[in-house]
């Protein structure tokens, strides 16, 4: 059981493995979208963690490389238990008769950084980063992790997060946690290149999960980025000698390795069609393609702050939901905008990967668009992260990593016949967003504005549209089941306890208020 660095986890038990059920893939497209991004073939994915069983039938031959930074003496997970990384690599490669991942044609990094113990370092987990970074990983995932100030981990590892992300062009998702608690004061998952990645339950995956951490009021950036399915997940078990090869897992840990693998599918996807990979990009994409569905309370997705200014047009300065992010990941939207594949349901799908200087405008048209379309459009550009030797001459943990530059500060807008009507401008993160239905009918265009401080001279950045010709509604939801799991079957008995950004929980006494404590939305 791991509980140095464990949030709380949902566990039932174990699935009979003659009859395993993928439906958590399903729900978001992960299956569907294996047919049109591919299955990640020549993509490398580091696992960072506490060991994985490389010889688990859905996973064997997938592991390319594996090294214990712990100390604990071994690579492999804890075979007297479920364990954890296991699952997670099995989200990813596998590739067993009975039980298929989202790219098993992609390698898997193995990179042990949490010890026996359950712990971890700055150093340990540094390290192990730059290891699979060094072999050529291209997604790095990392279902662990604490609240700062409250674990061993600091928020170094978020600098060196960052710093990976633009100069190895990797994309890093980390689970945001599972305590209901803040969800941006948390490492790594707070690190601003990254995705932070939180949970839905899986009635029907349309609801965040009660325990999945989340943006406070208190909290002036927004995190977790996106969601995905966090509950009776479908994962392989390191046990799987003795017991059943396969089990239901609930966590953000679990939710993490369905965004990356996604994220796996496009790089091989862009890498053989010619397309940028790189991370700002892709989280551009992925944010933009999302599908806004429902916070714990049952309330619709919405921006955590937005008003409407002296001249119309609505601003929203914190343009993520403060549970949801962006939405659930939804990866056959993503491809359709990273493919830039138009039909009737999507009749824009476009992005644009460019620079600007300080002042400057990007323009990015959308043609004539009807009333009752929805815009929804994202843009992400880099957090710079400095780096100073420690004399080796190599870029490891025991360097030391520093804000190189204020954050730049970008507005996105959406223009209507030369008429700004909608327009995101966050001064705290690298993230614009806004999901806008139409009024009126005309011609639109999307606009880049970089204001005149923060960054670097030419910055870099990812910015994705799509249009939805019939957009769902979302009225409020007027029963609460889903938020006590509804129907899913998830057990509450909490019985382990998986790597997680947190502290340590006492679970039986924390378990009654925190399923049944209801967060409070910040008003407009």
């Amino acid at each position: 059981m791991r509980r140095c660095l464990a949030g709380i986890a949902v566990f039932v038990a174990p699935a009979a493995a003659q009859a395993v059920g993928q439906n958590d893939l399903t729900a978001v497209g992960a299956d569907a979208s294996r047919s049109f991004l591919g299955q990640g073939r020549h993509v490398l994915i580091g696992v960072l963690d506490g060991g994985l069983d490389a010889n688990h039938p859905a996973i064997r031959g997938s592991v390319v490389a594996a090294k214990d930074f712990s100390g604990s003496g071994t690579t492999n997970d804890d075979p007297s238990g479920a364990g954890h990384a296991t699952g997670i690599a099995g989200l990813y490669v596998g590739h067993a008769a009975d039980y298929t991942g989202i790219v098993p044609k992609a390698g898997i990094i193995n990179a042990r950084v949490i010890t026996s113990r359950d712990d971890t370092t700055d150093t340990m987990s540094g390290n192990g980063l730059f290891y699979a970074l060094n072999l050529g990983a291209k997604v790095i995932n990392l279902s662990y992790g604490n609240k700062l100030g409250d674990g061993s981990l600091t928020n170094k590892f978020n600098l060196m997060v960052d710093y990976a992300a633009e100069q190895y062009g990797v994309s890093v998702v980390s689970a945001s946690g599972n305590d209901n608690d803040t969800a941006v004061q948390q490492t790594p998952a707070g690190a601003y290149n990254g995705f932070g990645v939180g949970s839905v339950a899986a009635s029907k995956y349309n609801e965040v999960s009660s325990f999945s951490n989340y943006a406070l009021s208190s909290d002036r950036r927004s995190k977790p980025d996106i969601v995905a399915p966090g509950q009776s997940v479908q994962r392989a078990d390191a046990d799987w000698e003795t017991k059943s090869a396969y089990s239901l897992g609930s966590g953000t840990s679990f939710s993490t390795p369905i965004v990356g693998g996604v994220l796996a599918q496009m790089i091989g996807f862009g890498q053989s069609a010619g397309l940028p990979t790189d991370p700002r990009l892709l989280r551009a994409v992925v944010l933009t393609s999302a599908d806004k569905e429902y916070d714990t309370d049952g309330t619709p997705w919405a921006p955590r702050h937005a008003f409407t200014n002296a001249k119309g047009a609505r601003v929203t300065d914190q343009p993520l939901d403060d549970e949801q992010g962006a939405g659930r990941l939804n990866a056959m939207q993503a491809y359709r905008v990273y493919a830039k594949a138009r039909n009737s349901g999507t009749p824009v799908a476009d992005w644009a990967f460019t620079s600007v200087k300080r002042g400057q405008i990007f323009n990015l048209n959308l043609g004539h668009l009807t009333a009752g379309e929805r815009v929804d459009s994202s843009m992400v550009w880099d957090y710079h992260v400095g780096v100073k030797d420690n004399g080796n001459k190599v870029v490891d943990a025991g360097d030391k990593f520093y804000e190189a530059v204020p954050l730049a500060d970008f507005a996105l807008s959406l223009i209507k016949d030369g008429r700004v009507i909608a327009t995101s401008d966050s001064a705290y993160d690298n993230i614009e967003h806004f999901s806008f239905t139409l009024a009126a009918s005309g011609n639109y265009m999307l606009e880049v504005y970089r204001h005149k401080y923060g960054g670097s001279k030419n910055e870099t950045f990812g910015v994705a549209a799509e249009v939805l010709a019939n957009p769902p509604g979302l009225p409020p939801l007027t029963a609460s089941a889903a938020l006590m799991g509804g129907t899913s079957g998830v057990s509450r008995a909490f019985d382990e306890a998986v790597p997680e950004p947190s502290a340590l929980v006492t679970v039986p006494a924390a378990l009654g208020g925190l399923l049944l404590r209801r967060r409070r939305r910040r008003g407009f």
